[in-house]
C-alpha cells in the first residue's frame, strides 16, 4: 500500500509540477552583431522624433532634454566605430563602475536605456531586450560628443 502511495505521488508530481512546458520567453538565440541594439537604437532616433530623458544617480534628478539638445545623442552614433568602440570582452572594466547617469530614449513604443559609467565607458540596451548589453568605450569619439561630458552639462546647476 506504501508502495502504491509513493508511486502516485511522484506521478502526480511529474504531471502536475511540470515547468519551462512554455519557453516563449526565453531566448536561445545568438545575438546577430555586437552593435546590434546601437545599430536598432541608431536607425530609431535617425528616423523617428523622440523623447529623451536623463536621470542623474546621484541625485536622483531627472530632465527631459530639448529638440536642440538631443542632436548630440545622433552626433555621437554618427562618430561612433563600431569595430574601435564597440566592446565585446567586457572584463571587469565596466562591471566595477557604478552607473553616474541613466539615458531614456522612447520612440515608436519602444524604448531603449544607455547607462553611462563614466566619460569612457556605456552601454546600450532596450527596456526589455533579450541580448546582453552593447557595451561602448567612447575613446576616439569627439569630446563634444561625449555622452558622460553632456550628462554633467545637463546637469551643471546641480554641482
Amino acid at each position: 500500500m506504501k508502495k502504491l502511495f509513493y508511486c502516485l505521488i511522484v506521478i502526480f508530481s511529474i504531471v502536475t509540477l511540470e515547468g519551462c512546458s512554455n519557453t516563449k520567453f526565453i531566448s536561445f538565440e545568438k545575438k546577430p552583431s555586437n552593435s546590434y541594439y546601437c545599430d536598432e537604437l541608431s536607425n530609431l532616433i535617425n528616423s523617428n522624433s523622440y523623447n529623451l530623458k536623463i536621470l542623474d544617480l546621484n541625485m536622483y534628478k531627472q530632465k527631459e532634454i530639448s529638440n536642440e539638445e538631443k542632436k548630440v545623442l545622433i552626433d555621437f552614433f554618427k562618430h561612433m566605430d563600431k569595430k574601435k568602440n564597440i566592446i565585446t570582452n567586457t572584463g571587469n572594466d565596466i562591471s566595477n563602475e557604478k552607473i553616474q547617469y541613466k539615458m531614456f530614449i522612447e520612440a515608436n513604443s519602444q524604448k531603449y536605456v544607455i547607462n553611462i559609467y563614466n566619460d569612457k565607458y556605456c552601454a546600450v540596451h532596450p527596456w526589455d531586450g533579450e541580448f546582453v548589453e552593447d557595451y561602448i568605450d567612447s575613446d576616439g569619439i569627439p569630446r563634444n560628443y561625449n555622452l558622460y561630458g553632456f550628462c554633467k552639462y545637463i546637469f551643471r546647476e546641480y554641482l
